[in-house]
């Protein structure tokens, strides 16, 4: 079982750790789209309390089977009762109150009703949907049955794929072609249970592509929020409501001189030699609650909206929140957000352990830890589930 060293976990906490710093107001005007102004919250950063964001935490230790062995580099996804984690050779399904491992959810591969990647979990946490090697959606319950091959609308896989899925109706689904060698023509494109389609958003963003290498990857994101199915692509500053006719702009995410040309995938070398001082913040993927906007971007930037107070937080680079709560075994990776608005994370054992030796200044373990004594470094990875305060 591949495990992490405590060196790799100690950077790993001061870089995700940098959650939630920089205070700049983003209020808009009545009638305009909100605006989150990250410009002018990456030039004045700001530590902020972990208090503000969060209040509770529980950790859930996942049993160790030979049928579930975890490298604790996966995703994690909650449902009232249960706890899946997806990584590369497979998901995996553990209770969600005990850790114990119910089974591994179909098959990874290339063979019938087999897949390649996860897509999402169902709005009604009652299936999980995956793409096939030949892109068709399979449908899983959770007992491990497939019980739908959705094929894709059919595309030409010269210029481009279907990445990210999502679920826009009961009988209507939304698929995303990443634009990696500038000539794909489809953006988004909603289709039925039949691979039928119904609605074809159009690529405008066309652009001659000059690199060597291929570039095929998922540079868009789909997240739900209240009935809106929100969609964002690496290019543009704005998020919107994937509408039945019309794509509805719902957001401005403000990166100024920092956005990505859109025909930046297809540049030279010399292009790229020739803007090689310049950052781009390529990607912003965020999750959404009734309160709060979290966004993720770079390698391990992080900026909260409070659409209550209007005002947002960018963190500080390799700094960070400060731990005001003392939570002990502070996560190290951000993976999922579940419908009750909590973040879920997984912590290697080996860490776990030795957080548990640290704990033990003359106080004793906290309560929060008492059922990891006992813990072996060698064994499953251990969930951290935070809570967000409302």
């Amino acid at each position: 079982m591949k495990r992490c060293s405590f060196v790799c976990f100690i950077v790993a906490v001061s870089a995700i750790i940098a959650i939630l710093g920089s205070c700049s107001e983003s209020k808009s005007p009545a009638g305009e789209l909100p605006v989150i102004d990250l410009v002018s919250g990456l030039i004045n950063p700001e530590i902020i309390n972990l208090s503000e964001f969060i209040e509770g935490v529980s950790y859930i230790p996942l049993e160790t089977s030979p049928d579930a062995l975890l490298t604790g580099r996966g995703q994690v996804f909650l449902t009232e009762k249960f706890i899946f984690v997806v990584e590369n050779n497979g998901c995996y399904q553990f209770e969600r109150e005990t850790g114990r491992f119910v089974r591994e959810i179909g098959k990874q591969g290339r063979g019938p009703q087999e897949y390649g990647k996860f897509q999402f979990l169902s709005e009604d946490e009652a299936s999980l949907y995956f793409t096939s090697y030949n892109n068709k959606l399979l449908r899983f319950s959770f007992d491990g049955v497939c019980l739908a091959e959705i094929p894709a609308p059919e595309y030409d896989r010269a210029t481009g794929l279907p990445y990210a899925f999502a679920r826009f109706s009961d009988t209507l689904f939304v698929a995303y072609y990443h634009n990696g060698m500038g000539s794909e023509s489809n953006l988004l494109i909603i289709f039925d249970e039949h691979g039928e389609s119904v609605k074809v958003y159009p690529n405008e963003k066309l652009f001659e592509w000059k690199g060597s290498i291929s570039i095929f990857q998922n540079m868009g994101s789909f997240h739900k929020h209240l009935d809106n199915l929100c969609f964002n692509v690496w290019y543009n500053d704005t998020t919107f409501i994937v509408g039945t006719d019309s794509l509805i702009p719902s957001l401005v995410i403000n990166r100024g001189e920092s956005a990505p040309p859109y025909d930046y995938l297809g540049w030279d070398a010399a292009k790229r030699e020739a803007n090689k001082g310049k950052e781009f913040i390529q990607k912003v993927t965020f999750i959404e609650t009734e309160r709060w906007i979290i966004l993720f971007f770079g390698s391990t930037r992080i900026a909260l909206y409070d659409k209550e107070a209007e005002a947002l937080k960018v963190s500080i680079p390799d700094t960070g929140m400060v731990n005001d709560l003392n939570l002990p075994l502070m996560p190290v990776q951000y993976t999922a957000i579940s419908k009750r608005e909590e973040l879920a994370y997984m912590i290697q054992s080996v860490s776990v352990v030795k957080g548990l030796t640290d704990s033990k200044d003359g106080s004793g373990i906290p309560p929060e830890l008492e059922r990891l004594k006992g813990l072996s470094p060698d064994a499953n990875p251990v969930v951290s589930i935070l809570k967000i305060r409302r």
